[in-house]
C-alpha cells in the first residue's frame, strides 16, 4: 500500500465494510482532508473499526456521511477532530438527542443533520460553534429554538 504524505480526499461509492477502508488505508488515514462516503447502504451503525481511527484523522476538515443508512447515536468520537469544518451526516437513521459535545467543534461552519430520527432539545451547547453558517437540522423532532449565536 502507498502510503500518502500529503493531504488527500477519501471518496468511496462502494459496497464494503468501513472498516475494511480504515484498514487498507493503514497509516495514510491521517493525511486525509476530506472523507465522503456517501450512498453506501451500510444498514447499521458506523462500528468500532471506524470509531479506532477517528485519532488519526487529525487533518480531517469535511466528512460526508450522507445517505449510508446509519443507524445508532451519533458517535462521539466525532468531537475528537478539532479541525472539522463540515460535518453532513444528513439522510440516515440517526436516533438520540444531538450529543452535547457537538458544541467542542468550535470551527465548524457547516453542521447537516436532516432527516435522521433525532429526538430532543436542540442543545444551548450549539451556541458555542460561533463559525456556523450553515446548519440544518429538518425532518428530525427537534424542539427549542436554536441557540441566538449559531
Amino acid at each position: 500500500m502507498k502510503h500518502f504524505t500529503s493531504p488527500f480526499d477519501l471518496l468511496l461509492h462502494f459496497h464494503f465494510p468501513l472498516g475494511s477502508y480504515m484498514a487498507h488505508f493503514g497509516s495514510s488515514m491521517e493525511n486525509i482532508s476530506i472523507m465522503g462516503i456517501t450512498s453506501v447502504d451500510f444498514s447499521g451503525g458506523i462500528g468500532m473499526n471506524f470509531d479506532e481511527h477517528f485519532i488519526t484523522l487529525r487533518l480531517l476538515k469535511s466528512i460526508d456521511l450522507s445517505c449510508n443508512k446509519l443507524s445508532g447515536e451519533i458517535p462521539r468520537e466525532l468531537t475528537s477532530l478539532q479541525g472539522l469544518i463540515n460535518l453532513n451526516l444528513s439522510r440516515n437513521m440517526f436516533r438520540g438527542s444531538i450529543i452535547r459535545e457537538i458544541g467542542q467543534l468550535k470551527p465548524l461552519n457547516s453542521l447537516n443533520l436532516s432527516t435522521n430520527n433525532l429526538f430532543g432539545e436542540i442543545l444551548e451547547s450549539m451556541s458555542e460553534l460561533s463559525f456556523l453558517s450553515i446548519l440544518d437540522l429538518s425532518n428530525n423532532n427537534l424542539s427549542r429554538k436554536i441557540p441566538s449565536s449559531t
